[in-house]
């Protein structure tokens, strides 16, 4: 293998035999004309991939798409069953919690005994016991058995140990997103350490950000099979967008399947039913509303009176001329809400608010503070608002977008409709200077857009 390759795989397959019942292993073992009582379960299919020396690998893909199962065998707890893979360098893995440790044992017994597995002397897992200690930080807990440690404590101690041994190859799979915030920064410092001296990284994660800015390269795992790999920016993108819209990246439409959504349904991402009807509202309209993906949000969770509904929830944004739900900070964005008014509305007020992961306001868009007040809405109508700004440099991480339609004053007025997590984007920010220091709307505007006078069909 070349010098410079860390990890490289060839047409590797993992296939499990499923039984419907346990008979039925017994009959299919001692069957004298080896009949099949089973059925075959591609957990991975025709895998290929090189890992350069140095450099970050990110896998990404729903539950189920076999990212697990890739990294135990390059990690070497599982065998696969077609298909060649190498590793050049001493592999450390951190895996789902619980991989590695007897419960049974203690914090300091357990990094004995794994040092043991790793092929070291006591001698030398004397010396390297401080320091993983040290960095574990889980005080007088280290001797205490393993099962009455949090998970927290647990991946504390598991980290410390998996970077104990100067690996050429470092395995984390999600592992770090239940640490403390300080603690997971910590371990990404290491990490980048651990990179500059040569160590490769393979890091699976649900957070977007962190997979854009860590890794040289993404592969996107569906049903077993790489649905595609390359630029990070790029296949986080269509992974979000297709997550978030069920919205197959545009230049694979002509040549690949869409994956199953998660509900089995597919979800039409076109603008279709608003396309050629819209000549009334202008043509910059009508090819706007051409390129957006909409998210229906009738089947999601909502309060209010009901006299008017927010159907559906579009993210425009002005650079790639589309829409998705990954953002750079400082880019100008729009979020457009088709809203449905079943009764009159006289003082009609829509808002979107950002928020972080544990629900705080971020910040928001309102027409009425925005200004100038919407004119009332009749019964049976249909409008467009058209929230336009530039998005905040806010720290990465992934956001909500909750939507509410009132009627009345900002002291006085009756809720027709509030959906929260309407929608779930993520924030990257390259710029992490700046980022701190300019978490203000540079400035918010919007648009009514009034579609009454069209024949929009229902949708």
């Amino acid at each position: 293998m070349d010098k410079h390759i860390s990890i490289r795989a060839q047409n590797l397959a993992k296939v499990y035999r499923l039984y419907s019942s346990a008979i039925d292993r017994l009959k299919e073992s001692i069957h004298p004309f080896r009949k099949k009582y089973s059925r075959e379960f591609y957990a991975l299919n025709d895998i290929n991939f090189e890992l350069r020396k140095g450099e970050t690998l990110g896998v990404i893909g729903r539950n189920g798409s076999g990212k697990s199962t890739l990294l135990k065998i390059i990690a070497g707890v599982l065998t696969p069953t077609s298909g060649n893979f190498s590793v050049d360098g001493k592999v450390s893995a951190l895996l789902e919690l619980g991989t590695g440790f007897n419960p049974e044992l203690t914090g300091i017994e357990n990094i004995y005994f794994s040092g043991t597995i790793m092929g070291f002397t006591k001698a030398e897992m004397d010396v390297k016991v401080v320091d993983i200690l040290s960095f574990a930080d889980i005080g007088k807990f280290v001797y205490q058995p393993v099962k009455t440690y949090s998970s927290g404590m647990f991946v504390r101690l598991a980290f410390a140990v998996a970077i104990s041994v100067d690996p050429e190859v470092l395995i984390i799979d999600e592992a770090l997103s239940v640490g403390d915030m300080r603690f997971s920064m910590k371990c990404l410092r290491k990490m980048k350490e651990l990179m500059t001296r040569g160590t490769s990284v393979i890091l699976v994660s649900h957070d977007m950000a962190s997979v854009m800015n860590f890794c040289g390269e993404v592969i996107w795992l569906h049903d077993g099979k790489i649905f595609q790999k390359g630029n990070p920016k790029r296949i986080t993108t269509n992974y979000a967008n297709y997550m978030a819209y069920g919205l197959l990246p545009p230049e694979m439409c002509r040549n690949e399947k869409m994956p199953d959504s998660d509900d089995g349904e597919y979800r039409p991402t076109s603008q279709a039913s608003l396309t050629g009807v819209c000549n009334g509202a202008g043509s910059e309209l009508s090819d706007k509303l051409d390129k957006l993906n909409w998210t229906d949000l009738s089947s999601l969770p909502c309060i209010g009176e009901g006299g008017a509904i927010i159907k559906r929830i579009a993210v425009y944004v002005a650079e790639t001329g589309g829409s998705q739900v990954v953002f750079a900070g400082g880019e100008e964005c729009e979020v457009l809400l088709d809203i449905q008014a079943r009764s009159r509305l006289s003082e009609p007020i829509v808002c979107a608010d950002f928020r972080d992961r544990k629900g705080n306001l971020i910040f928001g868009l309102n027409t009425h503070f925005i200004g100038p007040s919407m004119p009332e809405i009749q019964g049976g109508s249909q409008v467009i608002v058209d929230f336009r700004f530039k998005m905040p440099l806010l720290l990465n991480g992934e956001y909500s977008i909750a939507v509410a339609l009132a009627d009345g004053s900002p002291e006085s007025h009756v809720q027709h409709h509030i959906v929260n997590e309407a929608l779930i984007i993520n924030l990257t920010s390259i710029d992490s200077a700046r980022r701190h220091y300019m978490v203000s709307l540079e400035y918010s505007d919007y648009v009514l857009h009034d579609l009454n006078s069209m024949a929009v069909p229902d949708c």
